[in-house]
């Protein structure tokens, strides 16, 4: 994985990380254009520059997310159900074995609506029996969708990658991180790649 003839030699993409900076505890953007569409498809230009600034990939993951459905959806002869499996299904299926199923910590999302008529996007879960707005969600559900939305829109740019995360999650109970961790680990880092962690709370 790593070129034995020094730093200088290493790929762009040989690592991959994410600070504990990336807390975006409520939605702010109100359109798709505060995205720069030029940089909209490049691996990873909102990258901060140094690790000890502000990650603000999340707003960018779910415009690059929402685009994608967008344009699978107009630009080919695939359907709604087509569609749905390969970006909601998932999420939900990650959140079941996160979170359980059949409860009031059960979790669902329901709906991925991009920013339009200058409102935030609308990314609805059902928590229990409530719908819920991200806005309203716990911090630590925050946090792993955080994580799962951006691995889905960017891990198939890292291949043979070292994936590092700062402290992956300090707002849930430790089964909760173990089960995060374990999903991580077995179902969203792609085959041949490692996970680093700076900090699980146990």
């Amino acid at each position: 994985m790593i070129d034995k003839k020094g730093p200088d030699n290493l790929k762009p993409s040989t690592f991959y990380g994410r600070s504990c900076l990336r807390q975006v505890p409520r939605l702010l953007r109100k359109s798709l254009d505060q995205m720069s569409p030029v940089k909209f498809f490049d691996k990873d230009f909102d990258r901060p520059r140094m690790y000890i600034e502000r990650d603000n990939r999340f707003e960018n993951d779910i415009n690059r997310i929402t685009s994608l459905i967008l344009k699978a959806f107009y630009r080919s002869d695939q359907t709604a159900s087509q569609i749905k499996p390969k970006y909601l299904h998932p999420v939900n299926e990650a959140f079941t074995r996160i979170f359980g199923e059949g409860n009031d910590t059960t979790l669902m999302l329901l709906e991925l609506i991009p920013p339009l008529d200058e409102e935030v996007a609308e990314i609805i879960f059902q928590k229990g029996k409530s719908d819920i707005h991200y806005n309203y969600l716990g911090n630590g559900e925050k946090e792993v969708f955080n994580i799962l939305i951006n691995l889905l829109s960017r891990r198939h740019f890292y291949q043979d990658t070292i994936y590092y995360i700062d402290e992956m999650d300090l707002h849930l109970n430790t089964k909760l991180q173990y089960d995060f961790l374990k999903e991580v680990v077995e179902n969203w880092i792609p085959e041949g790649c490692q996970l680093w962690l700076s900090l699980i709370h146990i």
